[in-house]
């Protein structure tokens, strides 16, 4: 498995289960003819899923991977298109990172997508999973995407505040 993913778990910072639905979950993609990365297969047998950062961030297990992705999970109250993406990961302000569903049924790697939470609009965030997991800009993303959330939620506070003192809320 990755060093990354492994060195999170030994060290405590990560949490993982003990894998399962493997055979499930390889069976439910090849009936779609789909596949993923053998990186993710390879985390996948060594953990069902990760948590780290507290719980703010989530790579999915094997048994959680084709419901969290089913069109009537989530993805139908969405704009269209959401269903092209196979989610993998996610934060806990609802961002997802995902593979491209177009891209799962050939060879090759597969490059994983960033879809910010308030319009799910992709955005192509590495080339690979592995890069995905190595590349330092993936803790900067985690962080700066917290910053942003941050700001998001304390402008939304400030302008519920101003709202509600309003005279049009007034009893």
């Amino acid at each position: 498995m990755h060093a990354v993913i492994m060195r999170a778990l030994h060290s405590g910072t990560a949490i993982g289960r003990a894998p399962r639905g493997l055979d499930e979950l390889r069976a439910t993609l090849e009936r779609e003819h789909a596949r993923l990365p053998e990186a993710h297969w390879d985390l996948l047998k060594v953990s069902d899923g990760v948590t780290a950062y507290g719980g703010y961030f989530r790579i999915l297990g094997a048994e959680e991977l084709m419901d969290w992705n089913a069109v009537d999970a989530w993805k139908f109250a969405w704009p269209p298109g959401l269903e092209s993406y196979f989610c993998f990961a996610e934060t806990a302000w609802g961002d997802q990172y995902a593979y491209r569903r177009a891209d799962m049924d050939g060879p090759g790697e597969l490059p994983v997508y960033f879809l910010e939470s308030i319009m799910l609009a992709p955005e192509k965030l590495t080339e690979t999973f592995v890069a995905f997991l190595e590349n330092d800009s993936f803790e900067i993303h985690i962080v700066r995407t917290t910053i942003s959330w941050s700001r998001r939620a304390r402008s939304s506070v400030i302008w519920t505040a101003r709202a509600t003192s309003s005279p049009c809320h007034r009893r």
